[in-house]
């Protein structure tokens, strides 16, 4: 099972189709907040499921701010990060998910792609696909046997929109 995991597009929809399509075929897309309506466009155009929580920059979502969902039988938490702090560390967004169980955590926000494992939680970021980022990223998470492999993707030569500001940006 191929997962694609976008976050912090920020009205870049180009950018997110780009990724999705190299890919493709992907099982599942997912996004991570901040203009998670990004994908709304892609979902006409691509046939696989796509899950959404919001950002801090939704503020009009009615959407759940994180999901714990299974995916071939492995707990993920999925959630902005912005609600944890993860600007200051990933305490306790940790806390949070061993207290749920969740063995896999993707996460968005800091704009900053990371791929760690910390205690039996692994924890991805997939960066940002935000017009002006120097080195735009998203990851792809492949689960086969019972593992999880987490992989971060550079998307270079973006055809982008122009910025669209946060209303709030919160730390």
């Amino acid at each position: 099972m191929k997962l694609v995991v976008i976050s912090d597009t920020h009205g870049n929809y180009p950018a997110a189709l780009r990724a999705v399509e190299s890919i493709s075929p992907a099982d599942v897309i997912i996004h991570l907040g901040d203009f998670c309506d990004d994908t709304i466009p892609l979902q006409a155009a691509l046939e696989c499921r796509f899950i959404r929580v919001p950002g801090n920059c939704d503020t009009a979502s009615r959407l759940p701010r994180e999901l714990f969902i299974r995916f071939a039988g492995i707990p993920f938490l999925l959630c902005h990060g912005d609600a944890y702090g993860v600007k200051g560390g990933l305490t306790r967004l940790g806390a949070h998910a061993r207290r749920i169980g969740a063995e896999v955590v993707l996460f968005g926000h800091t704009h900053s792609p990371l791929v760690k494992n910390d205690e039996g939680i692994l924890f991805v970021n997939p960066g940002s696909l935000q017009k002006g980022e120097n080195s735009p990223t998203f990851a792809l998470i492949t689960l086969a046997e019972g593992t999880v492999s987490a992989q971060l993707i550079p998307l270079p030569n973006l055809q982008t929109v122009p910025l669209v500001p946060c209303p709030a940006e919160s730390v």
